[in-house]
């Protein structure tokens, strides 16, 4: 049951509250979701997403007053919806709830950036989209749909749906929200607007060059050092990520028992600002902000001081022992729930102890190396966690944070992190092979499928280490049966920095054994968000010594061909063929399901 209080001003323009039971229909209750996101799709982007979200519902809930019969075919309920979502403007006001606004379930990145291909096109080619991928017509019924609300060159418009690189599960869902207070109340916007002139005067004067209540130059002022011993920022209130729109660094309160030693954060500011022994991990610049940062933990383990300080963008961890100091930089400008759910503290013989956001409630320990093995409670107070071991050495073991969120920002949501040498552990994820329908997206390391995978590519974690990395996905593209027995899968583990640079690697998972290298690519958008589609090829090696070229491409890959010295092989994804001695391949090309052409990579002699 769909409730929502909200204030409508229907068509005589009579404003009312009321309490709006948006399905009595049976038929139109099934379609709710799918109703509010195609109807946030027609919506203009310059609305801002919280009012998309609202007009979104409201012209959904408004359906009952709408529609004529009671017994309406789908498409027309559609139809309908657009018709009204398309005539939204800020003039016409569908909802409005006072003091409460609306936000993501979490601030994840990959939604946010999905959504920005969709921002690219006209709301007429999204709601087109929208039908296709998450009402799921077929063609002849959304143009039908395009041409009834009169909309001008509709079957161009549905081919620059097709041509949408987005999948319906993967951008922000209007009916996945929470809502949180707007707290600037109405005497804060009146304070604002009698300030308003107060600070164009201020702004002309410094324009000029001239401080407001000084006869000389500011460049003859106090110089720029003097500005960096501002206050600074400050670290959040202990309760604020319970009442915050964005979970990320931001969120986090001081802790730790030095944290108040004013002369450590004096000593701590002074040594950024000399520079010397500072260093910037990769794609991060060490440079010191212009005002202090704020301290997020400050404490002792034996003989080595730690702090943590923060400065809106990068995170700081400094050491200090016997005296000497360093201080490590690194990029956090785009962390979420969980990229910034834990911060390394002190590396020591015994293993690795982390700072724990504030909305963890529980934390474990796994072997990514043994899928199977149970996690193991890990403990924490104060947000410090004991001692995480580093495990066996060589391949043989690969140790994992397992991390549970409060309900009172994800319920039940848990997570896998690695620490890949940098003070921030990458977050692992996990996209399982293709089905049916809308392709799949990420999602975290918890189930056997992804364990399972997971546990052939944890040796690799090493190639990437200390590199800065945020994100590490292994995506199961494609299922090859082999020529001798047995099924592999083709996996490509894409990895994503703090810098926004990416690199991946194609392998072949095999029954037995660890995972084949098929390529690798640096500086690249393959197997990300803006490149969905890979194909590969390799050599085999079977149990019986035999030479195979294997090769598969991803669900768009309609057709694939192996070009060697002696021709050239085409079939459907995947192919298989017998190497034949003299016989290298060289190159592997395919065609994808629209007719566009694709490289692929991979293929050694």
């Amino acid at each position: 049951m769909y409730l929502l209080w909200v204030c409508l001003r229907g068509r005589n323009n009579a404003a009312g509250c009321l309490v709006v039971q948006a399905m009595r229909r049976e038929h139109v209750e099934d379609l709710y979701d799918s109703l509010v996101f195609v109807a946030f799709q027609a919506t203009s982007t310059r609305l801002g997403r919280h009012r998309r979200v609202l007009i979104a519902h409201g012209v959904v809930q408004r359906l009952p007053q709408l529609l004529v019969a009671d017994d309406v075919a789908a498409p027309e309920v559609f139809r309908v919806v657009v018709k009204e979502a398309l005539q939204a403007d800020e003039g016409r006001r569908w909802v409005r709830i006072r003091g409460l606004r609306f936000f993501p379930v979490t601030d994840a990145l990959e939604p946010l950036q999905f959504e920005e291909a969709l921002r690219a096109v006209t709301p007429e080619v999204r709601v087109a989209w929208a039908l296709l991928h998450r009402a799921a017509f077929d063609r002849i019924t959304v143009l039908r749909i395009l041409q009834e609300l009169g909309i001008p060159k509709a079957a161009a418009v549905l081919d620059a749906a097709d041509a949408v690189p987005v999948d319906a599960d993967q951008v922000f869902d209007p009916c996945a929200v929470r809502l949180a207070p707007d707290w600037e109340t109405r005497s804060q916007r009146r304070r604002w607007l009698l300030a308003l002139p107060l600070v164009l005067v201020a702004g002309c004067l410094a324009g000029w060059g001239f401080a407001p209540d000084s006869p000389e130059p500011v460049a003859n002022q106090a110089p720029l050092t003097t500005i960096r011993d501002a206050a600074g920022l400050s670290a959040a209130p202990a309760d604020q990520w319970q009442r915050t729109s964005k979970l990320d660094f931001g969120a986090w309160p001081a802790r730790g028992e030095l944290v108040q030693d004013n002369a450590l954060h004096e000593r701590l500011w002074q040594f950024w600002l000399r520079g010397e022994n500072v260093t910037g991990a990769a794609g991060t610049t060490a440079t010191a902000p212009a005002q202090r940062p704020s301290m997020l933990y400050a404490g002792r383990f034996a003989d080595t001081l730690v702090a943590i300080v923060y400065d809106g963008s990068r995170i700081g961890r400094y050491v200090e022992t016997a005296g000497s100091g360093s201080l490590r930089i690194e990029r956090v400008d785009s962390a979420d729930l969980m990229t910034s759910a834990a911060v390394v503290l002190n590396r020591s013989a015994a293993g690795t102890q982390y700072l724990l956001a504030p909305w963890i409630a529980a934390a474990a320990v796994r072997d990514l190396a043994v899928p199977a093995a149970a996690s193991k409670s890990l403990s924490f107070e104060g947000g410090v966690t004991a001692a995480v071991p580093s495990g066996r050495a060589g391949c043989r073991s690969r140790i994992a944070l397992e991390l549970r969120s409060s309900p009172a920002v994800a319920e039940k949501h848990a997570f896998v992190l690695a620490d890949l040498g940098d003070s921030i552990p990458a977050h692992l994820t996990y996209m399982p092979l293709p089905s049916r329908g809308a392709a799949r997206s990420p999602r975290e390391v918890l189930s056997a499928d992804a364990r399972r995978s997971w546990a052939l590519h944890a040796c690799g974690l090493d190639a990437w280490h200390n590199q800065g990395t945020r994100l590490v996905n292994s995506w199961s593209f494609a299922q090859q049966k082999l020529p001798t027995g047995g099924v592999a899968r083709w996996t490509c583990v894409r990895v994503d920095g703090w810098s926004g640079q990416g690199k991946a690697a194609v392998r072949l998972e095999l029954p037995k054994g660890p995972a084949q290298q098929v390529a690798a690519m640096t500086d690249t958008s393959s197997c990300g968000r803006f490149s969905q589609n890979v194909l590969a090829a390799t050599v085999w090696r079977s149990p019986a010594r035999e030479n195979y070229v294997l090769a598969a491409g991803s669900r768009h890959v309609s057709q694939l061909s192996v070009q060697t010295n002696r021709g050239r092989e085409t079939a459907s994804s995947p192919l298989a063929f017998k190497l034949p001695a003299g016989t290298t391949p060289t190159a592997v090309r395919g065609k994808l399901d629209n007719g566009k052409p694709i490289d692929g990579v991979g293929v050694s002699p």
